[in-house]
């Protein structure tokens, strides 16, 4: 028998309308009275975590649920989060980084529609992520929607209100799942070694948009406050040049390492193909995020510092290489 734990933390899959607007209000025994049947050999139980939108989970819920899966991890085969969608990839990717080597699934999931609404994508979403929970070749960080199973460092909402609403970006999807079965499309290969916890601490992380109106003070602000400053540039990872001067001077200054992502949606960063970004990395406290999500880029930032990585040529290390997370 499957033992799997269904951790609830709010979303619109958990709201109704009390007259206000969407907000959650299912608590977890209401959730379970929506679960489909379910595949034999399997049994489900549910916890209240918290009950949030999403817009209002952060650094603290964060530590919970980490603190919440550590403390069952021997008791469960597979955990599935129920979860807002709007920072959802956030959520996926911070614990995709903070418990690294599960050898058991642990499913973000959630839903456009409330489980309350009839027709909800909620009711699929949860029988699949309940479905991949159980696959014997899942494991990691996964977010399970709309019939696509996604690496949990490589999902991102794309939109707004459809149902399709997470895709994985620069990396195909791991899995989809038809009628309760699970077709994988890339071979996971479970760690041999036990599961690695780190608790988030509170982050020095700061993301600019770059705008063709950015102005030398608001960069200045920034890095005077932070250690880190995430650049989403353009295109392929180019930046105006009237900040080449100022991002020399404070990155040394403050000893602040600068991370240049793009506001492309797909294929990441290449720095070295335009003079716009060349100049740029070749400053000493600069890298690129390539071909990962600003979402990932921010999470693998906060648990390199909940790690306490301080030294320049360590955090640009660690950032640069490819860990297991990151590709998967």
């Amino acid at each position: 028998m499957k033992e799997i734990l269904l951790i609830a933390t709010g979303g619109t899959i958990a709201s109704t309308n009390q007259g206000s607007g969407l907000e959650p209000t299912l608590m977890v025994e209401k959730i379970l009275e929506y679960l489909p049947e379910l595949p034999e050999g399997c049994h489900v139980s549910g916890i209240q975590l918290m009950n949030l939108d999403s817009s209002n989970i952060g650094r603290p819920q964060w530590k919970q649920m980490i603190l919440k899966i550590e403390k069952e991890y021997d008791q469960y085969d597979g955990f599935v989060i129920l979860h807002g969608t709007d920072t959802l990839a956030y959520t996926s990717s911070v614990l995709s980084y903070m418990i690294q080597q599960s050898g058991k699934p642990i499913i973000v999931t959630g839903a456009q529609h409330s489980l309350a609404e009839e027709g909800s994508d909620g009711v699929r979403n949860l029988h699949d992520s309940i479905c991949v929970a159980m696959d014997e070749k899942s494991h990691g960080v996964l977010v399970v929607f709309d019939g696509d199973v996604i690496v949990g460092t490589r999902g991102k909402k794309v939109c707004t209100k459809s149902n399709h609403s997470i895709e994985s970006i620069n990396m195909p999807r791991a899995a989809t799942v038809e009628d309760g079965e699970v077709h994988w499309n890339i071979d996971l290969q479970k760690p041999e070694s036990l599961p690695v916890f780190t608790y988030p601490k509170e982050p020095s992380i700061h993301l600019v948009k770059v705008t063709p109106y950015i102005n030398s003070e608001l960069i200045e602000l920034v890095f005077h406050k932070y250690d880190y400053v995430v650049l989403e540039g353009f295109g392929c990872g180019n930046l105006p040049e009237l900040l080449f001067d100022d991002l020399k001077t404070l990155s040394q200054r403050y000893e602040t390492l600068i991370v240049v992502g793009t506001q492309v949606l797909k294929e990441g960063t290449d720095m070295s193909s335009y003079e716009a970004g060349r100049r740029f990395l070749s400053l000493e406290r600069v890298v690129e995020a390539k071909d990962m999500t600003m979402e990932a880029v921010m999470a693998k930032i906060m648990w390199m510092q909940s790690m306490g990585v301080k030294e320049l040529e360590e955090q640009k290390r660690i950032f640069q290489q490819v860990i297991w997370y990151d590709c998967m």
